[in-house]
């Protein structure tokens, strides 16, 4: 673990949290062209609940909002590109009930439809006899 780093007495901003979301928040400030900024976290940066889920960006949600959001953030990725380690490669959307496929279709359409974003995507369904879940307890 690192050595602790001395604080400074005051800050303009402070960010507590040194996950996704605190060092987020640091970037975008200083791309702003704030400086005064101390973002604290309790032990290394993005060691908490970020560490879990590293590298997945999954850009499709339940909103435009939030669809656009991580569109943006998949931008800022591509810039930054080796810098942060980050390596595209697309994702897998799996539906294991009509309606949740109901849902994904509904999803897609108000992406491609209202918000004219264009990808590459297959939609394919799979008969259930071809499935086969087993539940171990």
């Amino acid at each position: 673990m690192p050595r602790p780093r001395e604080l400074p007495e005051r800050a303009r901003v402070v960010i507590v949290g040194g996950g996704v979301g605190g060092t987020s928040i640091a970037y975008h400030l200083a791309q702003l062209g704030e400086r005064d900024v101390v973002l604290v976290d309790r032990a290394e940066l993005t060691s908490g609940s970020t560490f879990h889920s590293a590298g997945l960006v999954g850009q499709l949600r339940g909103s435009v909002s939030l669809t656009r959001m991580m569109m943006d953030s998949v931008a800022l990725y591509r810039r930054l590109g080796e810098a942060c380690g980050w390596v595209e490669c697309g994702g897998l959307r799996l539906a294991c009930t009509p309606e949740r496929e109901e849902e994904l279709h509904r999803e897609l359409d108000s992406l491609f439809n209202e918000q004219n974003v264009s990808s590459s995507l297959e939609v394919t369904s799979i008969p259930a006899t071809f499935l086969r879940v087993s539940v171990v307890v």
